[in-house]
């Protein structure tokens, strides 16, 4: 005989809870279908946000990028704790707010880690800001009395350091700057949910979001410190360079070729900038480096050759 209340075993069981949490669940769904997906070829690039990405032009990104994994022990992991924590959550805040809490915990520490970095996959974020606000709720707010274990916050804090750890010795690199971000901005959360004067704690959630999209997008040329920076700055300056913006494209061109000196793509854009300031000795010298780092491109030497006969 089954008590009352008690879940049902098996695939109806599993169904049942599925209906009643359908934000973890749904959300565990689409991220095990997409992978398996990409099992079969399915190519999920155009769901993440790195590289090339632009993050004002595709917002969605900083969405969809928590989708996709790093192979199927990744997957595994973040999709087990976003089950077993999210339906914490969902079960005393009802779905929509957990909704909107997860779209939080998803966009926020992977807009921060492609404001520092190159970007990243995964869930993990969204697993660090879950473990944040339930540490907080389970402390203070009576309805979530028991719903995060010591151990497991344990588990999330040993396991941060151990991501250091194999980032820093290039055996594996991981997303760490969304999953500090993701265990903040769930602490600021669980407070402004449970807090006596939230006002606070809802400033500053307010402030962390505000300030990884904007590190992602307004700034991102000036805080990145991954090496691929200087191809979002180049972009900038093409951009600028086309719509006239002289000032733009000359603040953008030397972030990318401070970037990356061997760059003959970004020096040629900035001889060009400097021409259209009327600054000929500096614009020779621009394509002169560009030319330098590829002796056989036509459009340099020709470039070089119709400045040296008039800047002495």
């Amino acid at each position: 005989m089954r008590r009352a209340g008690a879940p049902r075993p098996g695939l109806v069981g599993l169904l049942e809870d599925l209906a009643a949490h359908p934000v973890s669940g749904g959300t565990v769904l689409v991220a095990v279908a997409l992978n398996l997906a990409a099992a079969f070829g399915f190519s999920l690039d155009h769901l993440i946000l790195a590289g090339g990405a632009e993050l004002a032009a595709e917002p969605w990104l900083a969405l969809t990028s928590v989708l996709p994994h790093g192979g199927w022990i990744h997957l595994a992991f973040n999709v087990a704790w976003v089950w077993v924590l999210g339906r914490r959550l969902e079960a005393v805040l009802g779905s929509l707010a957990t909704l909107a809490l997860f779209l939080l915990l998803a966009c926020v520490p992977l807009a921060a880690e492609f404001a520092l970095y190159d970007g990243g996959i995964g869930l993990s974020g969204v697993g660090y800001g879950l473990v944040g606000m339930l540490w907080i709720l389970a402390r203070r707010d009576e309805r979530f009395a028991g719903a995060l274990d010591d151990g497991v916050a344990r588990l999330f804090v040993a396991w941060f350091f151990v991501c250091i750890g194999l980032s820093w010795s290039g055996v594996l690199p991981v997303a760490n700057v969304a999953h500090g971000a993701g265990a903040v901005l769930g602490l600021v959360l669980g407070l402004s949910l449970c807090a006596e004067r939230p006002g606070a704690a809802r400033v500053a959630a307010v402030a962390l979001t505000l300030a990884a999209l904007g590190g992602a997008t307004l700034a991102r040329e000036r805080v990145n410190l991954s090496s691929g920076s200087e191809e979002a700055a180049f972009r900038r300056a093409v951009e600028a360079l086309r719509i006239d913006d002289l000032e733009g494209a000359l603040e953008a061109g030397l972030r990318a070729v401070a970037a990356r000196e061997d760059f003959p793509e970004a020096w040629y854009n900035l001889g060009v900038t400097y021409s259209r300031l009327s600054r000929g000795r500096d614009a020779l010298e621009a394509f002169e480096r560009a030319l330098a780092l590829e002796p056989d491109d036509p459009l340099y030497r020709e470039a070089v050759e119709s400045l040296g006969g008039i800047v002495e």
